[in-house]
């Protein structure tokens, strides 16, 4: 329960400031510089509260501490996510940005190596659909065709039995007749 007040409270306090970043970057730069700070922050915070969530939810009153940094992120008065931001990420951002563009360039070219293959993987099967369809309709247009033979011909060759069957059959009726007179 307190787990969806928080989220709901800390959803509220992101909207918040988006609007005030909104209103900010039409008039004051200094303070959309401010929020843009404080949104690098909370992302960087979220993330890792994402990906922890599994050992911090285990921790007492870990949910209201968060809500407690988030807000105090979030509020500009407070200087939060100004602090956080030059003594934590920033410092790391610096020290590892040629190796964090690095891996950013790497997982790209891996993603969209990945979505070309599957694609073009897509492309055939949709192809090959369309040619399997084509094909399908070709193979039920000639067995079509032959079954209408093979009708036409079993239609000719049941009025040829059926004749003999009838003649055959008097022929038999008249015999056992003629033999139990």
């Amino acid at each position: 329960m307190i787990r969806q007040i928080v989220n709901v409270c800390v959803a509220f306090v992101v909207f918040y400031n988006v609007l005030q970043a909104f209103k900010a970057s039409k008039d004051d730069k200094k303070l959309s510089r401010r929020y843009s700070k404080c949104f690098m922050v909370i992302s960087v915070f979220l993330v890792i509260d994402n990906m922890f969530s599994f050992v911090l939810n285990i921790v007492p009153f870990y949910q209201l501490f968060k809500l407690i940094v988030i807000v105090w992120i979030s509020i500009p008065a407070c200087t939060g996510a100004v602090f956080v931001y030059k003594f934590y990420v920033q410092g790391i951002l610096e020290k590892h940005e040629s190796q964090l563009d690095e891996t950013i360039e790497n997982v790209k070219t891996v993603v969209s190596r990945y979505f070309s293959e599957c694609y073009g993987k897509a492309q055939k099967r949709c192809y090959m659909s369309k040619d399997e369809k084509a094909k399908r309709e070709i193979m039920d247009d000639e067995a079509g065709e032959q079954l209408k033979d093979e009708e036409n011909a079993g239609n000719a060759d049941e009025s040829e039995l059926s004749a003999i069957d009838s003649t055959s059959a008097n022929e038999e009726k008249a015999v056992p007749e003629a033999g139990f007179k």
